[in-house]
């Protein structure tokens, strides 16, 4: 679709999704970053992956910096984090979208972790919400993002993608 009608992507795809049903086809509708119940095992192993990693090496992390596109992954992790009662303070970078965007996407995904896991999970607490450092809007790379990568790159020995963490 054009970029003009991205705002409205949902809509546009509905309209495409009656015409599909129409014709006797089969789809499935998925939203943008597949933030939908049958997501949730899935987004919920980065948690676990974390945690393991911690165990197999003996360490712990003193904060876990995530960023949040649609949210989905970032709630998920904050959720399984809490019902492991795993105390690991976590910053939320909100790449797309506001503090009230990723309360409601939290939310729903919280309703989605009970749903899967068939018993009463914890809200997560004690994360923090920051908007990225630098740079424009999602999917947005200019001249000066550019030199940042290259200088994190030359810095750190790290390659960082331009439309998440190089932002930061």
């Amino acid at each position: 679709i054009s970029k003009e009608q991205w705002p409205d992507v949902l809509a546009v795809a509905e309209q495409f999704a009656v015409k599909l049903k129409e014709s006797g086809l089969r789809y499935a509708l998925i939203p943008e970053g597949a933030s939908v119940p049958a997501s949730v095992p899935g987004a919920a192993t980065l948690a676990l992956d974390l945690v393991r990693n911690m165990k197999d090496r003996g360490k712990t992390f003193s904060r876990l910096f995530i960023d949040s596109g649609t949210g989905m992954i970032a709630a998920v992790t904050l959720l399984a984090l809490s019902w492991m009662e795993i105390d690991l303070p976590v910053t939320v970078c909100l790449i797309a979208g506001g503090e009230d965007t990723f309360k409601a996407t939290l939310k729903q995904c919280h309703e989605w972790f009970e749903e899967w896991l068939k018993e009463k999970a914890p809200m997560p607490g004690g994360y923090e919400m920051i908007l990225p450092g630098g740079g424009k809007p999602f999917g947005h790379v200019d001249a000066d993002l550019l030199d940042r990568s290259i200088g994190l790159a030359r810095s750190e020995g790290m390659l960082a993608d331009l439309v998440y963490t190089t932002k930061h």
